[in-house]
């Protein structure tokens, strides 16, 4: 990665440190899996032992699974309707939280 310093940079620094992921880049796709893995943490899945890729909410209003692959979600919710409502809205809150 090539970056331009700006004018007041001193020439001995060779080195840039990335405060985040850049698309493209080799780490990028694990950031982003630690980000999502964290973000159904925050939002109160617990992450199944036996698959790792599979996140269980269980509430009394009902039950709620996310399997994780690569960047794609799949999610099942029992029952459907302002449970599964309830569950994407508090998801997607956490991920906004993350990224704005």
């Amino acid at each position: 990665l090539r970056l331009e310093l700006d004018t007041g940079v001193r020439r001995e620094v060779l080195v840039c440190r990335l405060l985040k992921s850049l698309y493209g880049l080799r780490q990028a796709g694990a950031n982003w899996h630690e980000t999502l893995v964290q973000a159904l943490l925050d939002a109160g899945f617990k992450r199944l032992d036996t698959d790792r890729c599979a996140f269980v909410l269980r509430d009394d209003a009902g039950n709620a699974i996310v399997i994780v692959w690569v960047d794609d979600l799949i999610f099942a919710f029992e029952p459907a309707g302002s449970f599964a409502n309830a569950v994407q809205k508090r998801v997607l809150d956490v991920l906004r939280s993350k990224f704005t």
